[in-house]
C-alpha cells in the first residue's frame, strides 16, 4: 500500500505528541526565528570563549595592565588636574592651605631709657624682613591676627638687654604679649653676678583668634643706670611668627 502525504487537514490538533517525532527530525527552518536567535547568541558565546582585547582569558578573564583609563571609571565629580580620586569614589580638589601671614621683625635701633627691672615694650622692633598681608605693624609694634586668618601660630622673639659699656646686668628677658597681657615668656637671672649684654629668647605655638594683638615685651635687672635693648638683625631683638594650620 503507497502511503500518501499527510496534510494539515488530515492530523488532528493535539494528536501528535513528542514521541511521535523522529529524533532529528526538526529542522531549523521548521523553528520559530526568536529561537534560533537565540540559538545564534549562544552559538556566539561558547565559540568565542578566548577574549581579546583589553580583557582577556579563556576561562579566568583578566583585565589588561593600562585598560582602564579615568572615562572608563564611574566615580562622580570632575577629574582634571586639580582633583583626586577619593575612597569614596568621588573626584575632590584639594583644599588650599597658606602659611601666610608670616613675619619676621627685627629691632633696627637702639631703645635706650628703659625702666630697670619692669617688664617694658620693645618699641624698637620696626625692622622688616618679611612681613606677608601687613600683618605686623611697624608703627605699634604690634602683630594682629588678619581676618579669614584664626589658627595656630608659631611666635617666636629674642630681645637683647645691655648696659651699655658697665657690667652690671643681673637678668634679662623677653615675652610675648597676647592682648596686652603677658603669655609666655623667657627670663635669664645670673642671680646678682654682673653681666654686660645678653640675648633672652622665647618661643611658643598660640591658638590665635581673628584680631588677637601679639607684642613683644623685654626686661632687664640692672645694679644701677638703665638698660637698652639692642638692634640689629644679627645681635638685637627680633620677632618671628607663622601661622602653622587653620
Amino acid at each position: 500500500m503507497a502511503l500518501t502525504k499527510v496534510t494539515s487537514g488530515i492530523i488532528e490538533d493535539g494528536t501528535v505528541d513528542t514521541i511521535d517525532i523522529a529524533d532529528d527530525a526538526v529542522t531549523t527552518d521548521k523553528l520559530a526565528n526568536s529561537i534560533n536567535t537565540e540559538i545564534a547568541a549562544n552559538t556566539a558565546k561558547v565559540t568565542n570563549a578566548t577574549h581579546t582585547g583589553d580583557v582577556t582569558g579563556a576561562t579566568a578573564l583578566a583585565i589588561a595592565v593600562d585598560a582602564v583609563d579615568i572615562p572608563m571609571l564611574s566615580a562622580t565629580g570632575t577629574a582634571d588636574a586639580t582633583t583626586f580620586l577619593r575612597g569614596d569614589n568621588t573626584w575632590t580638589a584639594l583644599s588650599s592651605y597658606s602659611p601666610s601671614p608670616i613675619c619676621f621683625i627685627y629691632a633696627n635701633s637702639d631703645q635706650t631709657g628703659v625702666s630697670d627691672a619692669t617688664w617694658t615694650k620693645a618699641t624698637n622692633m620696626a625692622g622688616v624682613f618679611i612681613n606677608e598681608d601687613t600683618a605686623y605693624d611697624t608703627s605699634t609694634q604690634t602683630f594682629t591676627v588678619p581676618v579669614g586668618k584664626a589658627g595656630k601660630y608659631y611666635v617666636e622673639a629674642t630681645c637683647v638687654p645691655g648696659s651699655g659699656a658697665v657690667s652690671v646686668m643681673y637678668a634679662v628677658g623677653v615675652a610675648i604679649y597676647l592682648n596686652t597681657a603677658v603669655k609666655r615668656l623667657g627670663l635669664f637671672d645670673m642671680q646678682n653676678s654682673a653681666g654686660h649684654k645678653m640675648t633672652a629668647y622665647v618661643s611658643a605655638i598660640l591658638d590665635l583668634a581673628e584680631g588677637d594683638d601679639l607684642e613683644v615685651y623685654g626686661y632687664g635687672d640692672m645694679s644701677a643706670g638703665t638698660p637698652a635693648f639692642y638692634q640689629g638683625i644679627t645681635s638685637g631683638g627680633t620677632f618671628l611668627c607663622w601661622r602653622l594650620s587653620a
